[in-house]
C-alpha cells in the first residue's frame, strides 16, 4: 500500500529512520483502535488507527494492509513488527484482538494496545499495564474478551486542557467524573481539528523510538 501525505498536515518526521529500528520490536503486536467506516475516519476515537497509520508512514513500510479469511481485523506487518487494526465497532474489540492473538501465536505480554484518552491531556501519552477499563468501551470489550486486564496499553491524550475566554491565571473547575465521560462520549466522535493532528503526529513520532520499536542510538 502507498501511504499519502496529508494535503494540510505535514508531519516532521525524520527522512530516514535508522534500518534498526525496523528490526527490533519491544512488541510483537501492535493494536490500534477504532471504528470501522467513512464515517469514523479521522474521529478523535480513532486515534489508534491514526497512530498505525503514522506509524507506517515514519517507518516507510511500504506493504500492504491485509484481511485474513475470516477473520475480524486486518493487519500490515514488517519484519517483527505486526500492526492490527479491529474491523469491529470499538465496543466489540475483544473478539478482533483474541483472534489476532491466536492468529499470530502471541502472548499477552507481546501485545501493545492503543487507544484514545479523553482523561489525558492532547499531546501527551501513558504506557500502563494491569490496569482496568476507566470507561474506555474498546478497552472494557478487550478485558472481557481476554479474561484479563494484565496486558499493556498506549493511552493517547485527546483532552484539551484549556477553556477559551477563562481569565489569565483563572483555574478551570473539574465537572463530576460521570459528567466528564459523558461529555468526552459526545466529544470522541467529532473530526479531528488540524491543529490537534499536527499535535497527535508530533506525540508520535516521540514516543515510537521510545514505546513502539528499540532506539538504539
Amino acid at each position: 500500500m502507498t501511504f499519502r501525505k496529508p494535503v494540510q498536515i505535514v508531519p516532521a518526521w525524520n527522512q530516514h529512520p535508522p534500518i534498526k529500528m525496523l528490526q527490533s520490536s519491544k512488541f510483537k503486536l501492535i493494536v490500534g483502535l477504532g471504528n470501522p467506516g467513512k464515517e469514523y475516519a479521522n474521529t478523535y476515537h480513532n486515534v489508534g488507527y491514526l497512530t498505525l497509520d503514522h506509524i507506517g508512514r515514519w517507518l516507510r513500510i511500504t506493504g500492504k494492509w491485509d484481511r485474513p479469511s475470516g477473520k475480524k481485523f486486518t493487519y500490515l506487518k514488517d519484519g517483527e513488527l505486526i500492526m492490527v487494526k479491529p474491523l469491529t465497532f470499538m465496543n466489540e474489540s475483544g473478539a478482533a484482538v483474541r483472534q489476532a492473538l491466536a492468529y499470530f501465536k502471541c502472548e499477552l505480554q507481546e501485545i501493545l494496545i492503543i487507544h484514545d484518552d479523553s482523561d489525558i491531556a492532547l499531546g501527551k501519552y501513558k504506557l500502563v499495564s494491569g490496569r482496568g477499563p476507566a470507561g474506555h468501551r474498546g478497552i472494557l470489550s478487550i478485558i472481557a474478551a481476554l479474561g484479563t486486564k494484565n496486558f499493556a496499553r498506549l493511552r493517547l491524550g485527546i483532552r484539551h486542557t484549556i477553556k477559551a475566554g477563562l481569565p489569565a491565571g483563572a483555574r478551570q473547575s473539574s465537572p463530576p467524573l460521570g459528567l466528564r465521560r459523558a461529555k468526552a462520549g459526545d466529544f470522541v466522535l467529532r473530526k479531528i481539528r488540524p491543529e490537534d493532528k499536527r499535535v497527535l503526529y508530533s506525540t508520535i513520532e516521540g514516543l515510537t523510538p521510545k514505546v513502539i520499536v528499540n532506539d538504539t542510538s
